[in-house]
């Protein structure tokens, strides 16, 4: 019910960005919510909220186990509408994001599902050194090599899936992006505590790169 009576309010111009991350940090549960976050997607007036909201559900007292269902979609716009014109822009996000990561991490019933989830939202520059960039800043606020490393995990798994299931031909910014990714993944399995799990990822790691290294 709440998101439909925001989603009229929105149609009619009558939602005000005031206060709106409080309301929206606690519909993430509710169905239809990257529905609504489709629309605010549109409308530039909103764009602030998305950074507000998700900096509100880091806030220690927010129940955070209710995150789930529409997180995803908060985190797309976030990403989407962000600023990364300057390293400062791009600090600042990947900032957010990894505390999200973590907030989310600290919960009951958390699961590295979690964290796979998250890794493939992420919205990564096609340029290698801004990729790479990016990726220094979340592993450096994230602090933790396994928790950093299913983030990373989370986004190779769901690339390779995509491109499998379309079939399509990689451009040649897509195949530098992977090796980068891969790269920095395969750097954080070397951190890794757990010697049998990290070597269950590095014989993951090194059929990935096959994987990338036959791809047209």
């Amino acid at each position: 019910m709440q998101l439909l009576v925001l989603q009229d309010l929105l149609d009619d111009r009558k939602l005000l960005p005031d206060g709106l991350a409080d309301v929206l940090s606690g519909l993430l549960a509710q169905a239809g919510f990257d529905r609504l976050v489709a629309v605010l997607q549109t409308r530039p007036e909103m764009t602030p909220q998305a950074r507000q909201t998700l900096s509100t559900l880091c806030d220690p007292a927010s129940d955070a186990a209710n995150w789930r269902p529409g997180l995803p979609a908060l985190l797309r716009w976030l990403q989407a509408t962000a600023s990364q014109a300057s390293a400062d822009d791009t600090r600042a996000l990947f900032d957010i994001l990894a505390k999200g990561i973590l907030r989310l991490r600290a919960t009951r019933n958390a699961s590295d599902k979690d964290l796979l989830d998250i890794g493939a939202q992420l919205q990564l520059n096609t340029t290698p050194a801004m990729a790479a960039f990016q990726l220094d800043v979340l592993i450096g606020r994230i602090a933790n090599p396994q928790i950093a490393a299913q983030v990373l995990r989370g986004w190779i798994l769901h690339r390779i899936h995509r491109l499998r299931q379309t079939n399509a031909p990689l451009s040649p910014a897509e195949r530098r992006l992977l090796k980068t990714v891969l790269a920095r993944y395969g750097k954080l399995l070397l951190e890794l505590d757990n010697s049998t799990w990290r070597r269950s990822l590095q014989d993951e790691w090194t059929y990935w790169n096959q994987v990338r290294k036959g791809m047209k």
